[in-house]
């Protein structure tokens, strides 16, 4: 047993095992062994170590403990008694202390979340004071409007700086909204007067263009050309459809001017045409009746054997001796007279 008790005081607890059981085969009902077995067992190096066992229940259901229980004389059965006591005390006190240290654990952890999630409320508003800093747009206030309310209110410190900011983003709000408002209406007031402005360039320019046609016309065709393209022009602008009303109808003068000019030129074109008609067919009938003459009388000196161009006597080798001219050369007529030339037609207005 002092051999055993050595080597579990050395914690040589294969050879304090050994020396036990060697005691065991000798004397199988010693308790002191079955504690010394039991010690081995739970790695204590003496019998008082017993009393650090935090969990009684685990000394009391050993087989060991119960052995040594079983075989036990009253002086151990007191010494087991007192050890387990002690145990049980011992559990309880590092029981209190266990759960002392859980709850200053239990605190602790709450304090570091509590810290947490204040730091990430904490996080949170800063990154909404910062959507609200960067806020140029009324989306971008109700962005910053909404990250603040989204913030948790169990924090009084924090939770009355966001209701502050909520108010601050709402009245920069409206005053963009207010600013944006104006904004647009001075917009559409500009679109407004550059349309018109647009507007009555498009109508000048037409008008411009009607104009150009109009002092470049040369006929009734051009200047009805012009009436039309006044015509088309928006009226709505007084100054200018005063002009359009004049130009229309000096256009239309011009357009009688021209047709009256029309008139008297196609009248003195008849009347000359008519003359040289006339004139060509006097001519042409004189010339008819001349020679027809010229045949007649070719014919009747033919038939008398004498020469048909002037009537004279035909000589030995066939030549007339007066004209010289042989018989069967043409007759000497007046050329017919030419188609005369007229004038050209006046051009139609």
């Amino acid at each position: 047993m002092q051999l055993a008790a050595i080597s579990l005081q050395n914690e040589d607890w294969q050879e304090a095992e050994d020396y036990y059981k060697d005691v065991l085969k000798q004397s199988p009902q010693y308790a002191p062994a079955w504690i010394g077995r039991l010690c081995v067992d739970l790695k204590l190096p003496e019998e008082e170590k017993l009393t650090t066992v935090t969990n009684p229940n685990a000394l009391t259901n050993h087989k060991f403990f119960k052995t040594a229980l079983q075989f036990a004389d009253s002086e151990v059965h007191q010494l087991l008694s007192r050890l387990l006591v002690r145990a049980l005390l011992t559990g309880i006190t590092v029981a209190m202390e266990k759960k002392e240290l859980l709850e200053k654990a239990e605190e602790k952890k709450k304090i570091a979340e509590e810290n947490a999630r204040k730091k990430r409320v904490q996080s949170a508003f800063d990154d909404a004071c910062k959507v609200m800093r960067y806020a140029r747009s009324v989306d971008d206030y109700h962005k910053a409007i909404t990250a603040f309310s989204r913030i948790d209110s169990n924090f009084q410190d924090i939770t009355k700086s966001v209701r502050e900011k909520i108010v601050e983003c709402e009245r920069k709000k409206e005053a963009l909204e207010i600013e944006q408002k104006a904004a647009v209406a001075e917009a559409e007031q500009k679109r407004i007067a550059t349309e018109e402005a647009n507007r009555r360039r498009c109508v000048q320019d037409a008008f411009n263009a009607a104009c150009k046609v109009m002092n470049s016309a040369q006929s009734t065709d051009d200047y009805r050309k012009a009436i039309t393209a006044f015509g088309n022009i928006d009226s709505t602008y007084q100054d200018i459809s005063k002009q359009i009303k004049s130009n229309i109808v000096e256009c239309e003068r011009f357009m009688r001017e021209i047709q009256q000019r029309y008139d008297t030129d196609y009248k003195a074109w008849q009347k000359k045409t008519k003359q040289l008609k006339e004139q060509y067919e006097s001519q042409h009938k004189k010339w008819q009746i001349e020679t027809e003459k010229i045949k007649v009388q070719s014919e009747s000196w033919k038939s008398q054997g004498l020469c048909i161009h002037c009537g004279g006597k035909i000589g030995f080798f066939g030549s007339c001796k007066d004209c010289k001219k042989k018989e069967n050369e043409p007759l000497s007529i007046n050329t017919q007279p030419s188609s005369p030339n007229y004038p050209p037609e006046p051009r139609k207005p």
